[in-house]
């Protein structure tokens, strides 16, 4: 309904500040939805509302900080509004908690307008401003774990990477509780390929352990070399390389980590806080993960030769009604002399289609029927 007034109201003219009180007016404020109110800051941007979208976007992250739509979807117009605070905002949210596909190139993107916010408050002489921009660019940059695998060879290694919280960020579980992020899954020939990362920028304290699996194929010396970086990005910055040898195609290693930003978990989008609660403090385990399911994980890793981690799309196909519909009903009366006609007329039309994308998906559409209950398919996070 609100889609449709306001595209009418566009369509008539009104003023700018009444179709954006309209558009608001699809957020339930009152419960706080996180994807309803990503969709009305994206429709904002649709009637050049930037600055209002860009508010609506903070509120969403204020409801989920740890996601990164409201940062992605924000970025590009915070640097074309040139606003301070809304450019430390969302470049500062992509650089810690996006690390999805293309993630390399919004960092750069994310840095380069740091840069130039730091250049123009230096000409602007603000030191108090300037100040404060550099202490929050410091603390986006700053990663306080990341653990890198490299080898040689034709064949597959796989790093798992077991968390104080109870997690293991493996390629079956690329993204945990504790903040661990597996960027990507490496394999031979090519060395250029023959590396896997493991990124927490909010990591817990306490111990790790990280397990190096060898699935298939060559490794040279059945050797491979961990980097383990802690406080990346910090005066107390610190690298330490070890060597593995892989022992029955298995090796493992265990560090510390002594001071670390999160001291809680995070909710993972198909993750319930409370079976990862429940999973703390089993290493191995993965929380959140029935019997059942790590068996039928189990057989479909060995159904495929132990090569997992492809991925597969499944689309969900709904149907839009558009144009006129009539429903008719008749009762006849016991004498049967009389017959009772009910009639319901629906006219509907697809006004408008909106795409925009969540972390993790291909992307969502949304579509916006007149006179009826808007309906839409978007991209599940």
């Amino acid at each position: 309904m609100y889609e449709v007034l306001a595209l009418t109201m566009e369509i008539q003219k009104e003023p700018a500040e009444e179709i954006e009180r309209v558009v608001l007016s699809m957020t339930d404020f009152g419960g706080a939805d996180y994807d309803s109110m990503l969709y009305s800051a994206a429709y904002l941007v649709r009637f050049n509302r930037q600055a209002s979208a860009l508010k609506m976007f903070r509120q969403a992250s204020r409801v989920a900080p740890e996601r990164p739509e409201p940062y992605i979807l924000a970025f590009e117009h915070a640097t074309r509004l040139q606003s301070t605070d809304d450019i430390l905002w969302t470049a500062g949210g992509v650089l810690l908690f996006d690390w999805g596909k293309d993630h390399v190139a919004r960092h750069r993107a994310a840095n380069d307008a740091l840069l130039n916010l730091e250049r123009t408050l230096t000409r602007q002489d603000d030191e108090a401003a300037l100040a404060t921009a550099r202490k929050a660019m410091a603390e986006a940059r700053q990663r306080d774990l990341v653990v890198e695998l490299v080898w040689s060879g034709t064949g597959d290694l796989d790093l798992e990477v077991e968390e104080p919280g109870g997690g293991v960020c493996s390629i079956a579980e690329a993204i945990t509780a504790s903040g661990g992020y597996l960027l990507n899954d490496g394999f031979g020939p090519k060395p250029e390929d023959c590396r896997e990362t493991y990124v927490c920028a909010l990591a817990m304290a306490g111990d790790y352990r990280v397990v190096v699996k060898h699935r298939w194929g060559q490794i040279v010396g059945n050797r491979a070399t961990l980097t383990l970086t802690t406080r990346q990005g910090t005066p107390d910055e610190r690298v330490e390389r070890r060597a593995v040898v892989l022992e029955g195609g298995v090796a493992s290693t265990q560090f510390t980590l002594e001071e670390g930003r999160r001291t809680v978990l995070r909710t993972v989008a198909g993750l319930e806080p409370q079976r990862v609660a429940a999973g703390a403090g089993r290493p191995g385990r993965r929380p959140g993960r029935t019997a059942e399911a790590i068996q039928a994980a189990a057989e479909f890793s060995a159904s495929r030769g132990g090569r997992v981690g492809a991925v597969g799309f499944q689309p969900v196909v709904q149907t839009f009604v558009d144009g006129a519909q009539l429903g008719a009903s008749a009762i006849i009366s016991a004498d049967r002399r009389y017959v009772r006609l009910g009639i319901s007329p629906m006219f509907s039309n697809i006004t408008d289609v909106f795409t925009f994308s969540f972390y993790g998906g291909a992307g969502g559409q949304q579509g916006q029927q007149g006179g009826n209950n808007p309906q839409g398919n978007g991209g599940a996070p």
